[in-house]
């Protein structure tokens, strides 16, 4: 069965969005929102310059501008405005300008790199305020779910690996308190004397550094609980 129009575009779109975009579903539906399936970018009205402009976005491009008649919506009411919108040389220097325009503090603040869905990434583009469409958010989810777009999004990360990163943060943090408290227990005894007069521990960093490079031979010479028990029979210890 031949590829169908729709497909053709969503698999040449998909070449320059996915790796490069958190969620390539979105970034795809939005770029068919702005252009359309014949990808039809703003042309200027006059002279008829392509633009390549697949965002739709304005301004100055690395080719200049075009002018074109487009409409915005102002207090919910659709209007029609001439606009000046950037020109491209290509479709992949388009891609790479609509990428550094969503750098950009205000899509960095809305939200636009935290999205893991396309709705949240369509809700973030529109806080942003990349569209005055009030059914922005909408159409770009109806191509989304109508051709399945979420084919090219990174899977999601399952709940078990969740679970085990959050394990190993907690014992990482565990085991960094117990090197702080055993750290602090070897300084106090090695400023303690004994009744000989002399140091109960010498060689303290000596002591640190064997915690952390061979902490099995630190615990057969000189057992954890002996540095907290004795800093603690010193009056040293924590609360």
């Amino acid at each position: 069965m031949p590829e169908s129009k729709q497909e053709k575009v969503i698999q040449l779109l998909s070449t320059w969005v996915v790796d490069k975009y958190p969620c390539p579903s979105g970034v795809i539906a939005q770029l068919i929102q702005e252009c359309g399936w014949d990808l039809k970018t703003p042309k200027d009205m006059k002279t008829g310059k392509e633009s390549f402009n697949l965002g739709n976005i304005k301004g100055t491009g690395p080719a200049g501008h075009v002018t074109v008649m487009t409409h915005e919506y102002y207090n919910g009411k659709k209007t029609a405005v001439i606009a000046n919108f950037r020109a491209y040389n290509h479709y992949g220097e388009a891609i790479d300008d609509h990428f550094a325009l969503l750098k950009k503090d205000r899509y960095v603040n809305s939200g636009v790199w935290k999205a893991k869905t396309p709705r949240e990434y369509a809700e973030a583009l529109k806080r942003g305020g990349y569209a005055t469409d009030p059914n922005y958010v909408t159409n770009i989810m109806k191509i989304v779910d109508q051709y399945k777009l979420t084919r090219f999004d990174p899977p999601a990360t399952p709940v078990e690996t969740i679970v085990e990163k959050a394990v190993d943060a907690v014992m990482k943090a565990i085991e960094d308190w117990k090197l702080q408290l055993a750290d602090k227990a070897i300084d106090s005894l090695s400023q303690e004397k004994g009744e000989c007069g002399q140091f109960i521990l010498q060689n303290a960093e000596d002591w640190k550094k064997r915690l952390r490079s061979d902490p099995q031979s630190v615990l057969e010479d000189l057992p954890w609980l002996v540095f907290v028990l004795v800093d603690r029979a010193n009056g040293n210890g924590g609360e």
